[in-house]
């Protein structure tokens, strides 16, 4: 699960965790047995109908593109259908070359199993990292073949045809495209998404920067930065001529609206910085962030989906490390904590014992020159 967006067991609160562990590892080892006695299935030489299952995460589903993309181009022939969650979906439903998006109930998995089943897949990807009801629903979909990571202490593995070990020491696109290459779709493709006409985004003032304050997933508070910090930041893009909007999710449209007030009261300018969190769908985002003279945002979903659709797009990391969960594109920079023992994330969720400190040391000034350098940069490549 990368950094930006919950799995359905997480916003369930901490029991569905726990019986995702408790209960899911005893099922997929039970499943691997009948799997070992019954033997594994060869990979299809020309699929048909090839899945792919992503339950949850923005983040992850932008990257799991190239995948997408890598399948589509090996396989011209077959249909490509994403399996995802209610998080995630409509991302999903912006990478290109899938035939079709499929929001599962994963809360009620056997209704989550029939979907998949309805399909009759001749291959289905498991692109998730942890969770075992998502190795249970692609054990149980009834596909000719499954493919998905084995995780070191996650015990999600034991049933699959074709098993890619999910690797701590690399970006998570570099372990999806292992994945795609264990099923016969060599990595040739970056991760990309459609970008929709959106009426909101041409309603912007140009030029404007995008700023993406509120983190989301397990344990927000750990990578949300100071507002302070966000404050002067929005004075360094205001005094550089650019109007500052503000995303965020439904949710977080009363805290944004706030911090707009603040601004306000604080003697800022009141045209200055305006909020769209809440406003803007799923279909505005890629248009609003593809217009953006900079994205400045905490590492989450929206980062990913700014630095893929090609904005110069700079990184907060605090817990999080650049090498796993950095953003990936064109224009991207990483600022990264300047305190020590920081970026220990790996699958998402590895806070115990750790620092919740590490966005402090994400220093003001190194924002502000890596966005100045950003720009210089993209308007040196325009001329």
């Amino acid at each position: 699960m990368p950094p930006g967006t919950p799995t359905p067991v997480d916003r369930a609160g901490s029991l569905l965790p726990r019986l995702d562990r408790l209960a899911g590892i005893p099922l997929v080892a039970a499943a691997g047995a009948a799997r070992m006695m019954l033997g594994r299935r060869p990979l299809p030489a020309r699929p048909a109908r090839i899945g792919l299952l992503k339950t949850a995460a923005i983040g992850d589903t932008v990257l799991m593109s190239a995948l997408a993309r890598d399948l589509a181009a090996a396989h011209p022939d077959a249909s490509l259908t994403v399996f995802a969650g209610s998080d995630n979906a409509s991302v999903a439903a912006l990478i290109p070359g899938v035939d079709g998006v499929v929001p599962l109930r994963v809360a009620r998995p056997w209704d989550a199993v029939r979907a998949i089943r309805a399909h009759r897949l001749d291959l289905l990807v498991d692109c998730g990292a942890w969770p075992r009801i998502d190795a249970l629903l692609a054990v149980c979909g009834g596909a000719a073949c499954t493919a998905g990571f084995r995780t070191p202490g996650q015990h999600r593995h034991a049933a699959y045809d074709v098993v890619v070990d999910h690797r701590a020491d690399r970006h998570e696109l570099a372990n999806y495209r292992a994945l795609g290459s264990a099923v016969g779709a060599a990595a040739g493709h970056a991760p990309e998404l459609a970008v929709p006409e959106s009426t909101l985004a041409r309603s912007l003032p140009v030029p404007y920067a995008v700023c993406h304050v509120w983190p989301g997933g397990r344990n927000p508070a750990f990578r949300r930065w100071d507002e302070e910090r966000w404050m002067t930041v929005f004075t360094g893009l205001r005094a550089d001529g650019l109007t500052v909007v503000l995303t965020g999710a439904p949710t977080d449209q009363g805290i944004t609206d706030a911090m707009v007030r603040r601004w306000v009261v604080a003697g800022g300018d009141a045209a200055g910085v305006r909020s769209v969190a809440g406003v803007a769908t799923m279909r505005d985002l890629p248009a609003v962030l593809s217009g953006a003279a900079v994205v400045v945002s905490v590492n989450t979903g929206v980062m990913h989906m700014a630095a893929v659709l090609g904005a110069p797009t700079v990184a907060l990391n605090g817990p999080t490390a650049a090498h796993r969960w950095g953003p990936v594109g064109p224009r991207v920079a990483s600022v990264n904590s300047d305190l020590p023992e920081c970026g220990y994330l790996n699958l998402g969720w590895e806070y115990a014992g750790r620092r919740p400190d590490c966005m402090d040391g994400v220093r003001v000034d190194a924002v502000l020159e890596s966005v100045r350098r950003m720009r210089r940069t993209a308007e040196a490549g325009r001329r």
